[in-house]
C-alpha cells in the first residue's frame, strides 16, 4: 500500500503516470489454486475420461487407459518425467486431450469450461472451482485497478479456458489481449 501511495502521489518523487503503471501476475497459484494439480488439467482429464467412457476402443491406449482406470501412478510418472526433462508422457497426455476435444467448437469448449468451473467441485475443498480464487489476490488486483494500474494476468493455461475463468472474476476489469 505504501508503494501504491508513493507512485500515485502526483507531488512525490516516485510518481508514475497512470499509463505507465503496470502490474503482472501469474494466474495459477496466484488467483486460483494449483494443488494438487492445475485446475485446467483436472478439466482436461475429465474430457479424456468422458471420451474413454463413451468410446471403449480408446481405453487400451494412453492417456485414456490411465484416466479411465484412475491410474495415478502413470499420471504421476508423466509429471515426474517432465520435471526430469522428458516430455514424452506430456505429449501423450496432450494428444489425448486434443483427441477428446477434436469435435467441439471453441464456443462449446468455453461453455464446457464455464460449466466445469461453476459446478465441478474440488476434491479437497468440496466447493466449485470458481470459488477457489484467492480473495486477497482478487482484492489486490481490484485495489491496483482502482489506482489506475493496468493489471496483466499471465498463464500457461489455454486461452479459451482462461476466458471462461475470467467471467468468474468480476468485478475485475479484464482486457482481452488475444485478439
Amino acid at each position: 500500500m505504501d508503494f501504491v501511495e508513493a507512485v500515485t502521489d502526483e507531488s512525490g518523487t516516485q510518481y508514475v503516470q497512470p499509463g505507465k503503471r503496470i502490474a503482472t501476475f501469474d494466474n495459477d497459484g496466484t488467483l486460483w489454486c494449483e494443488k494438487p494439480m492445475y485446475i485446467q488439467l483436472v478439466h482436461g482429464l475429465r474430457a479424456i475420461g468422458k471420451t474413454a467412457a463413451e468410446k471403449p476402443e480408446v481405453r487400451t491406449r494412453q492417456p485414456f487407459k490411465a484416466v479411465y482406470e484412475k491410474d495415478m501412478a502413470w499420471l504421476g510418472k508423466v509429471a515426474e518425467d517432465y520435471a526430469k526433462g522428458d516430455p514424452t508422457g506430456l505429449f501423450t497426455l496432450a494428444s489425448g486431450l486434443t483427441e477428446a476435444c477434436a469435435d467441439i467448437t471453441v464456443d462449446e469448449f468455453e461453455a464446457d469450461a464455464q460449466q466445469f468451473l461453476t459446478s465441478a467441485q474440488h476434491d479437497r475443498f468440496k466447493v466449485p472451482y470458481k470459488q477457489l480464487t484467492y480473495k486477497p489476490m482478487v482484492e489486490l488486483i481490484k485495489y491496483l485497478q482502482d489506482n489506475m494500474f493496468d493489471v496483466w494476468i499471465t498463464s500457461g493455461g489455454g486461452r479459451d479456458f482462461m476466458r471462461a475463468q475470467r467471467r468468474d472474476l468480476r468485478p475485475l476489469a479484464f482486457k482481452d489481449h488475444w485478439q
